[in-house]
């Protein structure tokens, strides 16, 4: 059921209906509830009674008023049948609600409600036409009737609650037999009250009006309270103790900002002309269309539709009276289609105020994508350049949030700490001359549910990486990621700093030291991607560390240097050897390449091999790679969050952390083994590689496993001890996990592959890492206040120039990633006149010899561009010179020599290739022997016979343009 559909019963109660003469029902509440016609029943008004706070199981007594003003009681089922058609006919229904004893009444607002059951009128209209529910304008006009509060227990305040009322009564029934009916001042003008001896008027008793109590209107009926509204509040009694003061529902009209305006209306009130026009464009972009201004200054706006000839108009100027802006021309329909997908009125501060949020939580959206989605929602086509502009405001308007932030990092400090007891959160600040608060400078956060997991369950390698933050405050995001039972990153720890420099790496690896209990490294294993002062760092904190080089930046910077498929795939086999033997072996086969030697030294020289090669890793931490892509994976994950503000993106982390946490230890109710499934899967892999192997054993504990190499021609043998868990190629012993040499002598023995692996892949040690869990933080209206005070942020550098927008690629990364197009960067030109490479026929050092004999098409462009005949004038010329057998072409055959071939254009036979070259020699005219020569020995250096014609002097050559690509 829609809201237009809705039927509504409002139930007065708390007050005294008055049957005598004309029907009264004053002082009490009014409650209302949606209900369906077709459903109604007693049983369920006494519900609703029972909502309301009243005692059902008391006397209660329930009655209408029909459309002939007739007073009908509910006392059944049968009696709601009269209920029912009323209600389906008005769709608001009223019903009066008496009891005996009242259980208890809430608080009841300073209201009194009339429904006049007589013809009397008022300003011209009957009562009975007008909406019953209704308020006073003002507490005056009742002040000799003061209300009491009837949330008392005592009897006796009931009674002279209902005495007052009825002495009122009698005053009204007393004024309504003289006809005295005075009229009110205008809405919003306090009145003066009549004197108890000369009795009230008529207006004391408010008359509702179609859209009383609407502030901004929603639907067909609302009830906003202005708390501006003169009249909205009256006092109990003048010696009332009460402190609230009793509310009444306003006449007037006002705009409310946090409502959704549905239509205009006249006399709708503003506070701010831009307030009216910016519901102006909010309204054209929910009904589609749009709108031009007539006039558009500082005390009024008159706007109509932009379609031509529509009638549709609305005007809001300043009115002196109310001192507000109200609307006072209002043509409400269109004469137009309404429906259009352009608006030149959304603009970019209408987009950032409209997605000030979206583009707040999704700092990276870029403004194709908000394009997109505002073509969407508002059904309208912006430009990629008004995307971007708001895109620029909401992230100026964030620069506030940003400062604000950094004043409460301490106090987020302290609630982290007491809500994770035991962790490790750092924060560095430097007061700086001129500046009252301290500036911010680093932070460090590694919380105590991540250590212990960390060192009960994972191995002992971490990696380092930093990235930039994108925020408006620059900065560097330090990480620390670790590996669990299953091959998956752990993160450890993370800081933000202003730049990343040796002191910085120093600051961080301290923390990290001390929280992981590493001390001089020994038995660790630490991968990075040769940040600046990362080395220097290690080197001087953890000098018995491995300190490993992620193989693929080295590769990037390597690779560009030295390219070529062959010593590129060269450099992978050589890291990815687990021996020493293999691994010179792989050397020895770059060396052979063409270029291979200079590469090889180049490789050795500036970085040293036994940071990116398996065969010098320990065996201690079970961890074989050669790349940091675990740390980098972390950092893609932060991407939204390294656009926020410094607190928001530090619970970004924490949340995501946290919730990795309970997914990682949920998820292993999904194993169906006892490792993980990535494990499971290199073992499977390995496994497939271990049938050609063929094994012998010594009756012991080793295997000899061995196959026969036909391409080395040789024997590949290899010893594997199952008791200690090793293999000759050393690949067992670095990864602790059985490969294709192991599963062979595992299979030989019938025994179980997952018996053999390292205890860091059980699930029982997996889970160890995730039994810690992160406690949540409160809100920030609950942290406490820290000792340290606030703190400024950090002093923006701009750089010189402008800022670069544009990702900065690896240096072996492919430019082109389009799907249809082939990318040039591997095409070699060769010159079409001596088909060499390193140059084109403009610089071709053979161009001279051929200078007797140019082609038409170099004659044709010597030509001044004055001369140059126009491109029709061309093609005619040519056409009339055409031959019979029309124009030549030129191909190469495979013996080298160049022939002349052409289909016959004046029948459906076929010349041959040697048939055509006779019939065009008969043709040609004779020349001196000397001219003869000349042009045979230019066509022996360019490889095409040339032919003098009669219809031309001019000696001509064709050039073949040859391109290999790739």
């Amino acid at each position: 059921m829609s809201s237009w559909d809705a039927y509504i019963i409002k139930y007065h109660h708390g007050g005294t209906l008055l049957k005598e003469g004309h029907v009264i029902y004053v002082n009490g509440a009014v409650n209302e509830f949606v209900v369906d016609p077709d459903k109604l029943c007693y049983w369920d008004l006494l519900g609703d009674v029972k909502k309301i706070g009243y005692d059902i199981e008391k006397e209660v007594n329930l009655s209408f008023i029909d459309g002939e003003g007739t007073i009908n009681s509910i006392c059944d089922d049968q009696s709601l049948v009269g209920l029912a058609k009323h209600l389906s006919k008005q769709r608001i229904v009223d019903i009066y609600v008496e009891t005996t004893k009242l259980r208890h009444c809430k608080e009841l607002p300073g209201v009194v409600l009339c429904n006049i059951g007589g013809d009397v009128e008022k300003h011209g209209q009957k009562v009975n036409d007008i909406d019953s529910d209704s308020s006073t304008d003002h507490d005056e006009r009742l002040a000799s009737v003061p209300f009491i509060d009837y949330n008392s227990d005592k009897d006796e305040e009931i009674e002279e609650a209902r005495d007052k009322v009825l002495r009122y009564a009698k005053m009204k029934k007393k004024c309504m037999e003289d006809n005295d009916v005075h009229d009110t001042n205008e809405q919003g003008d306090g009145g003066q009250h009549n004197n108890a001896e000369e009795g009230p008027n008529l207006d004391t008793y408010n008359l509702v009006d179609p859209l009383i109590g609407c502030g901004k209107v929603m639907g067909y009926d609302s009830d906003y309270f202005v708390s501006s509204d003169p009249g909205s509040y009256e006092d109990t009694s003048q010696e009332s103790d009460a402190d609230d003061a009793n509310r009444h529902k306003s006449k007037d009209i006002y705009y409310d900002p946090n409502a959704p305006l549905e239509d205009f209306y006249l006399d709708l009130r503003f506070d701010d002309l831009k307030l009216f026009k910016r519901e102006l464009v909010d309204f054209s972009l929910r009904k589609g269309f749009e709108f031009q201004y007539l006039k558009n200054d500082g005390v009024r706006v008159r706007v109509r539709c932009a379609a031509k000839g529509c009638k549709w108009l609305i005007f809001c100027s300043w009115c002196s009276r109310r001192k507000m802006y109200v609307v006072k021309t209002y043509v409400r329909e269109h004469s137009c289609f309404v429906g259009t997908s352009k608006n030149k009125r959304v603009t970019g501060s209408v987009i950032a105020r409209r997605y000030f949020d979206v583009i707040n939580g999704m700092p990276c959206i870029r403004p194709r994508h908000l394009r997109a989605l505002l073509r969407k929602d508002l059904g309208v086509f912006i430009s990629t350049k008004v995307c971007r502009n708001a895109k620029a405001m909401v992230l100026k308007k964030m620069e506030k949030q940003y400062q604000d932030e950094f004043l409460v990092l301490n106090n987020y400090i302290l609630e982290l700490k007491e809500a994770n007891p035991g962790s490790t959160v750092s924060a560095v600040a430097e007061r700086k001359n001129g500046v009252d608060l301290p500036v911010f400078q680093k932070i460090y956060i590694c919380i105590s549910a991540i250590k212990e997991g960390f060192s009960a369950g994972c191995r002992k390698i971490v990696g380092l990486d930093g990235c930039f933050l994108k925020g408006l405050v620059k900065g560097q995001l330090l990480v620390a990621v670790g590996r669990d039972g299953n091959n998956q990153m752990f993160p450890i720890a993370w800081a933000v700093v202003e730049k990343e420099t040796t002191e910085s790496w120093d600051w961080f690896i301290q923390h990290l030291q001390a929280d992981l209990q590493i001390g001089d490294g020994l038995g660790w294993a630490l991968i990075s991607d040769m940040q600046k002062g990362l080395i220097d760092a290690v080197r001087d904190l953890l000098p018995l560390i491995e300190h490993r080089m992620c193989a693929r930046h080295i590769y990037a910077r390597w690779g560009k240097r030295n390219p070529g498929k062959e010593i590129q795939l060269q450099f992978w086999n050589t890291a990815r050897s687990t021996n020493k033997v293999e691994m010179l072996m792989h050397l020895d086969r770059m060396r052979n390449l063409k270029g291979g030697t200079i590469a090889a030294e180049d490789l050795l020289e500036n970085w040293p091999i036994e940071g990116w090669c398996q065969a010098f890793f320990n065996d201690v931490v079970k961890c074989e790679v050669i790349d940091n892509n675990m740390c980098e994976t972390f950092n893609g994950v932060l991407l939204e969050a390294r656009h926020k503000p410094i607190v928001s993106m530090l619970e970004d982390i924490r949340q995501y952390v946290m919730s990795r946490i309970v997914v990682k230890r949920d998820n292993v109710v999904k194993w169906k083994s006892s490792c993980g499934p990535n494990i499971i899967a290199k073992i499977e892999k390995e496994r497939a590689k271990s049938g050609k192997w063929q094994v012998e054993w010594n009756g012991g504990a080793r295997h000899e496993v061995f196959w026969d190499n036909l391409v080395l021609h040789g024997r590949e043998s290899y010893v594997v001890q199952l008791r200690t868990y090793n293999c000759s190629c050393g690949k067992w012993d670095k990864t602790g996990i059985p490969y294709q040499h192991a599963l062979a002598a595992l299979a030989f023995q019938g025994s179980d592959p997952l018996d053999y692996i390292a205890d860091w892949f059980r699930k029982d040690i997996y889970l160890k890492a995730y039994e810690h869990l992160i406690n949540p933080l409160r809100g920030k209206s609950f942290w406490p206040t820290s000792a340290e005070g606030p703190m400024l942020p950090p002093m923006v550098r701009r750089m010189p120039g402008r800022p670069v927008k544009k990702r900065r690629r690896e240096p072996m990364e492919p430019k082109n990633r389009s799907q249809t197009k082939l990318s040039g960067q591997c095409r070699v030109m060769r010159c079409s006149i001596c088909n060499v490479q390193g140059h084109n026929k403009a610089r071709c050092s053979q161009k001279a010899n051929i200078v007797e004999n140019p082609q038409i098409d170099l004659q044709a462009d010597t030509v001044p561009p004055g001369n140059k005949a126009k491109s029709s004038e061309k093609r005619k010329s040519m056409a009339k010179s055409t031959t019979a057998y029309g124009p030549m072409n030129t191909f190469r055959s495979y013996n080298g020599h160049m022939i002349l071939g052409r289909e016959v254009t004046h029948g459906s036979s076929f010349i041959t290739s040697s048939e055509l070259q006779e019939l065009r020699n008969r043709r040609l005219r004779p020349t001196g022997e000397q001219n003869i020569e000349s042009r045979q020995q230019t066509s022996s250096i360019v490889g095409i016979p040339v032919f003098s014609t009669q219809d031309s002097t001019t000696n001509a050559t064709i050039g073949q343009t040859n391109v290999d690509g790739c």
